[in-house]
Formats: C-alpha cells, sequence, structure tokens
C-alpha cells in the first residue's frame, strides 16, 4: 500500500454530488490533482468552496466521445466512479434511463480508460441494494438478489466492470456502500428530509419505522475510499464499506428529534412499508477492515450532530 495520493491526476464523476464533493473535497486536501465530471447544466453548489481548485468538465455519461476527448486531455491514473441515476422507484418507464446511466455510462467510463493507457486503477461505487431482501447481514459473498430495476442495473454494472477492465488489464476494485449520510446529502433520502422538515417546523409522516439500517458517517466513507485507491490487496475485489451495525429506524428519527429539542411531531406509521420492503439490514464489513485497515470512527450520534449543524448552517440549500 502506497501512503499518499499527491499528485496523482483523479477523475471524479458524479464529483459534484453529496458523496463526490466530500471526496473531491479531500481529494484536493491531501494533493491529487481532481477533474471533475459534472452533468451538463448541473449544479455546482457543493462544490462552490474547491471548483477553483479543480478541473470541472461537463458532460453526459452517456456520450463516449466526449468522454474519451476528457480523458485523453486530464490522462487520470486513478477513476472514482460515481456518476449514477439513482432512484429505486418501481416504475418500469426507469428502466432505460437506468440502463442508459448506470450501465452504458459505466461501459463508455471503461471503454474511454482503455483508451488513454494511463489508468492505474477504477473504482466502482456499487450499492448494498443488490443484496435485496434475503438476509440480515450480508457479505459479500452474499447472493446478489435485486428487488428494483435501480439495484438490478447497479448489479450489472458490477459485472461489465469486472469483465471490461479484466479485458483492459486495468486494475478495478467495487465498492458497495451501505447508507452514508453527513451534509449535502439530497433531502429525498431519510435523514436529510426529517432534518429539513424539523428545521422548517413541519410535522413528518414516515412508516412504523421497524425496519433496521446500517448507517455510515460521510467522513468515514471518503476514508475507505482513499485507502482503496492507495491499497493493492483491494484491486479486483468487492468490498463492503458501512458500519457494520443496524439501528432501528424509528429510533434514528427520536435521536435526531432529541437532537434538535422535538421542534416537530413525528407521525410514525402514517406511510405504508414499500412492497420489497428490506426489515433488517446490516453489513459484513470484516473485508473492509482487513484489506483496506480501516474501521469506522464516527458514532451515529456524534455524525447525526455533525450533520445537523451543516443543515442548520446551509439553511438556503434546503428550501
Amino acid at each position: 500500500m502506497t501512503d499518499s495520493l499527491k499528485g496523482k491526476s483523479i477523475f471524479v464523476t458524479g464529483g459534484t454530488g453529496f458523496i463526490g464533493s466530500h471526496l473531491s473535497r479531500r481529494l484536493i486536501k491531501d494533493g491529487a490533482l481532481v477533474s471533475i465530471l459534472a452533468k451538463e447544466n448541473s449544479q455546482l453548489d457543493l462544490i462552490t468552496d474547491i471548483k477553483k481548485k479543480a478541473r470541472v468538465y461537463h458532460s453526459e455519461i452517456t456520450d463516449l466521445k466526449s468522454l474519451q476527448r476528457i480523458i485523453r486531455k486530464i490522462r487520470p491514473q486513478i477513476i472514482f466512479h460515481l456518476a449514477a441515476e439513482i432512484n429505486v422507484g418501481s416504475d418500469f418507464k426507469l428502466i432505460n434511463s437506468l440502463i442508459d446511466i448506470n450501465l452504458l455510462g459505466t461501459i463508455n467510463m471503461l471503454n474511454a480508460a482503455n483508451k488513454s493507457g494511463a489508468v492505474e486503477k477504477f473504482i466502482f461505487f456499487g450499492t448494498s441494494d443488490v443484496y435485496g431482501t434475503m438476509k440480515t447481514s450480508f457479505s459479500e459473498a452474499s447472493d446478489i438478489n435485486p428487488v428494483s430495476a435501480y439495484a438490478a442495473s447497479k448489479a450489472s454494472a458490477e459485472s461489465f466492470c469486472k469483465y471490461l477492465a479484466g479485458q483492459y488489464k486495468i486494475p478495478w476494485v467495487i465498492l458497495r456502500p451501505f447508507i452514508i449520510y453527513g451534509g449535502g446529502q439530497t433531502s429525498g433520502m431519510f435523514i436529510p428530509q426529517l432534518i429539513k422538515s424539523a428545521l422548517n417546523g413541519e410535522d413528518f409522516s414516515m412508516t412504523g419505522g421497524e425496519q433496521t439500517r446500517d448507517f455510515l458517517y460521510i467522513d468515514d466513507f471518503i476514508e475507505a475510499c482513499i485507502k482503496a485507491a492507495l491499497c493493492d490487496e483491494a484491486n479486483g475485489e468487492v468490498i463492503n464499506v458501512a458500519s457494520g451495525k443496524e439501528v432501528v429506524l424509528a429510533d434514528v428519527a427520536k435521536k435526531i428529534m432529541s437532537l434538535l429539542d422535538n421542534p416537530i411531531k413525528i407521525n410514525l406509521g402514517a406511510l405504508p412499508y414499500r412492497e420489497n420492503e428490506r426489515w433488517r439490514v446490516r453489513a459484513d464489513i470484516k473485508k473492509a477492515k482487513r484489506l483496506l485497515v480501516w474501521k469506522p470512527e464516527t458514532r451515529l450520534a456524534e455524525g447525526l450532530e455533525r450533520t445537523i449543524r451543516w443543515y442548520q448552517d446551509n439553511r438556503e440549500k434546503i428550501q
């Protein structure tokens, strides 16, 4: 394992999003030469503090020729491929978009990376959703059982990542995050949605909250990403990245309310559970601990406090 990404040319697709912006900020802090791929006409709100320190390129992930031009110009040594369509809805109209962006977009990135001849590692960001509802504790050896078009598209992209990167002799790592939370996350997710409602004085409706989830604070996740880039032993591996602990969703809601002095009412049971609800979710993170020499450092209460503070300080971004 090398000990620094300083001076490395690194390309972050989806670098203007929640995880991508945090990752890009950390890479710049570590002295890497960062280039960010942003969608055409995408907002740069989450990278206003670093956009002058990184090169930002606007292109659709579906445009192979544009990707080839960009990668030929910057010649990245490491690619973090985060760009994705994230929608777990059941509408079959979503399928074409999910295939175009998540599957064909990943294939485009690998083809463009191969043409450059400079890529030393390709890090693909999968999802814990590929495990479906089969077990409580998911290890990388667990069966793949997608229960949404989104999960199926990411599982397919994982397979093509392994295949094409293998054909092109590009070292690859697949990271499977569980629920990552922190400042800047889209308000459609549970934690920021609840915080937003509380700060706006609006009562919050949710399911009965009996299901459990595995939450990991963003800084801990970014640390795992950096270690995956530095660790040769991780090459060719699929790695869960999570806290390794399951927490009841209703308890998370109550903790957030307690930290905010209970400004609103939570209507538990007001919403129905999803048809394919994942009742208990906990990641097996032994591989991440062993290969990456990594472990979660941030307690849930501490992470929630930091997250709430971010949204309090950035009220204009959550209206």
